[in-house]
């Protein structure tokens, strides 16, 4: 078996008996367990008096050799490099190096490491090999060999980690996550030795809910990956934000293996709902994919909450992305500073030995060169595969290797090593007869098997240690996502959430220092005169008639006005309000309850007023427009309640072309805002003047989001 797998030779011997015509040939009667294949890859190695084990996910992709079921296949091709998952294991190894300096823990012990790319594919091969013993054979008629490894830091994603607890739960070899979440791996059952320095996502998505309660969002889209992971997340936040009164306009799995068909269809109904809030748990990587499809859509005026595995994700807010990113929001992993770890980072530097292990790899990947040429390299190609020097220096590059101002991943990598090496100390200072195991004697540092759980404060001040579950003290930093003075992005903390703190008190908020989607310093952040004009219109008309005794003789009109914001969110945010039964609000699973009005004047736009016309509909509530004339809310089936005072955008269309005809123009450009007023109108008008034979030279968008940008590439082409 890959790996580490055993082959057992049955002790007894088995005696010649015919079974169907078919004699059985006798075994020898001796008992071997033999070691059938090594892990491949070569890793990471420091021996020592006890060995950690360490699996990261160094490698960005992975080739898979096709399956042909007749041939032991081709090994799997690791592609790519995470110079951000390389920090963590080198954070490993400078945790390790640490300890073994400090006199006060295992003073007469120091630690090793072996450590492996897991490839996002490996981890349970790498998991096999720190199981397996050191040995390729030996005697034991159960193959019980002891592990090689004290205990394993990781692995990084959740599916991975329970594949790899699941394997070493019966070894009794702790597992210690930095990066897993998912809270299927609270299971003490199914995952007894499971550990983890990253909070339970029970708790991030208790966070996220009260964020979403706190700001009165009640109509939200769901994203999640196809893993564990994604899947877990939000079922749980779907249940929790629903008992706040929230109603989820749509939910998607992403693809796990990349579908440029499924992930276009999923942002088209994103850029088609009136939804503007979405949360989305899922890796960088495949964020990384989903929002390529955003910016090739042109989808703008999203409110993003984020999982914290992607929240501070530096490979998605480039300059191309983070203009449809900025703003985002999501809570994070605690951070702080390491002394000396950015100076051990920088002493980084290539092997001359053959394979040099990651860190050759890292070096050729960072400085585009190769550390030695292929052999089969002609005179051609040289100029296109530059030879690396080994004296380039880290210290003039600029990424997020060496960019130590966040760490959050990286401080649970040094919270899980000084996690193991306070269980191994308080072994070692075991006194025979006052010990936890039978005739209160003590294990053996050299040989143990059963895990001492641990609670301890670093040198920072922080808690480390573990519940029942195995599972880390919840803390969170909320993190939004800010375009800095210099254009790149800045991970701004506004605010916090501590699950030890008093009941309905978690959340902390520092609103104030928000930056919204678009780069709004405030969810309204312009006041408009001509709408307080017309709300103030409501008022005069409302008293109006209340002074009018013919009209409405025994009865007195009321109102409640909303700001809308000009966002098709903060309008559905009103009309919830509108719509909940009066006094306490009651949620329930259809979400329906007893409207407080019957009817709704408003909006001023139509991307607003065709949400809201859909929201109201089944209340059977009217909903009056002022100003929303796009043709599209003629439609009486989809909106049936819908009424407008002003004439539908049908007739104004009529009239510009009867314009273009009047005056002989048959070469028209258009130009049209990015929403549903401009897109229905542009298509209505090229409709109609299509009918006499006048062209269209061209059609331009205009984002309601980004305009500045954009125009000086639409004026290009007027």
């Amino acid at each position: 078996m890959a790996g580490g797998g055993r082959e057992l030779i049955p002790k007894a011997p088995v005696s010649n008996q015919n079974h169907g015509g078919v004699e059985l040939e006798p075994f020898r009667a001796t008992s071997v367990c033999k070691l059938q294949e090594h892990f491949i890859s070569p890793g990471l190695t420091q021996d020592s008096d006890i060995i950690i084990g360490g699996m990261f996910p160094l490698s960005l992709y992975v080739n898979v050799p096709e399956l042909h079921y007749r041939t032991k296949p081709n090994q799997l091709r690791c592609t790519g490099f995470d110079f951000r998952a390389f920090r963590w294991l080198q954070t490993m190894i400078f945790t390790i190096e640490e300890i073994n300096k400090d006199p006060t823990i295992l003073p007469n012990t120091t630690l090793g490491y072996r450590i492996y790319d897991t490839c996002d594919s490996y981890a349970l091969r790498a998991a096999m090999s720190f199981l397996s013993d050191a040995g390729d054979e030996m005697s034991n008629s159960t193959c019980h060999g002891a592990a090689s490894v004290a205990g394993i830091i990781g692995e990084a994603g959740s599916l991975q980690s329970s594949i790899i607890a699941s394997s070493a739960g019966p070894f009794q070899v702790p597992i210690v996550s930095y990066f897993s979440t998912c809270t299927c791996l609270s299971d003490r059952r199914k995952y007894p030795t499971f550990f983890r320095t990253a909070p339970s996502d029970y708790f991030q998505t208790k966070a996220l809910a009260q964020l979403v309660k706190h700001f009165g969002w009640s109509w939200i889209g769901a994203l999640a990956n196809d893993d564990d992971y994604g899947r877990f997340a939000i079922q749980q936040f779907i249940e929790q934000v629903t008992e706040f009164g929230a109603c989820i306009a749509f939910s998607y799995i992403l693809p796990k293996i990349y579908n440029a068909e499924k992930i276009s269809q999923i942002v088209a109904v994103m850029k088609r709902s009136s939804a503007k809030v979405i949360v989305v748990f899922s890796p960088e990587r495949e964020m990384l994919q989903l929002v390529q499809e955003i910016a090739s859509q042109n989808v703008t005026g999203i409110q993003w909450l984020a999982s914290e595995a992607w929240i501070t994700g530096a490979v998605l807010y480039t300059e191309q992305f983070l203009p449809y990113l900025e703003g985002a929001i999501g809570f994070s992993f605690r951070r702080t500073e390491i002394p000396g770890l950015r100076e051990f980072l920088l002493r980084v530097k290539p092997s001359p030995h053959e394979g040099g292990g990651y860190t050759n790899v890292f070096w050729e990947e960072l400085f585009a060169c190769k550390l030695k040429l292929p052999e089969n390299t002609t005179k051609g190609s040289i100029t296109r595969a530059r030879l690396c020097t080994g004296s380039e220096s880290l210290e003039d590059t600029d990424t997020i290797y060496s960019d130590t101002s966040q760490l959050r991943v990286s401080y649970n990598v040094y919270k899980g090593v000084y996690a193991i090496a306070h269980a191994l100390n308080r072994l070692s200072l075991c006194e025979s007869g006052n010990g936890p195991f039978i005739n209160s004697s003590c294990a053996s540092i050299h040989n143990f098997q059963p895990w001492q759980e641990v609670r301890f404060t670093d040198q920072f001040g922080g808690e480390v240690g573990f519940d029942e579950n195995g599972d880390a003290i919840a803390s969170y930093d909320m993190i939004n996502c800010q375009r800095g003075t210099s254009g790149k992005v800045e991970y701004a903390q506004v605010g916090r959430f501590d699950s030890f703190a008093i009941a309905g008190q978690e959340l902390s908020l520092n609103e104030h220092s928000i930056v919204w989607t678009g780069g709004k310093t405030q969810l309204c952040d312009r006041f408009s005169q001509s709408d307080l004009r017309w709300a103030l219109t409501v008022v005069f008309a409302v008293e109006e008639i209340n002074r009018n005794a013919e009209l409405l003789p025994h009865m007195t009109l009321g109102y409640e006005i909303f700001d809308s914001c000009d966002a098709p969110s903060e309008a559905l945010k009103g009309a919830f309000n509108l719509l909940k039964e009066k006094g306490e609000s009651r949620p329930n699973s259809t979400c329906a309850g007893v409207p407080s009005v019957p009817v709704i004047v408003g909006d001023g736009a139509s991307s607003q007023s065709i949400a809201l016309s859909r929201l109201v509909a089944p209340f059977a509530i009217g909903l009056i427009s002022y100003f929303s004339s796009c043709n599209c809310l003629s439609d009486k089936r989809e909106f049936p309640n819908f009424f407008g005072t002003i004439p539908s955008d049908s007739v104004q269309i009529k009239a510009l072309v009867k314009l273009v005809r009047h005056f002989k123009w048959n070469w028209v450009g258009v130009v049209a805002q990015d929403n549903d007023y401009g897109r229905f109108g542009m298509m209505a008008f090229i409709e109609e003047i299509a009918k006499f034979k006048t062209c269209v030279a061209f059609i331009e968008f205009i984002s309601p989001v980004g305009t500045a940008e954009r125009l000086p590439e639409v004026m290009v082409t007027i």
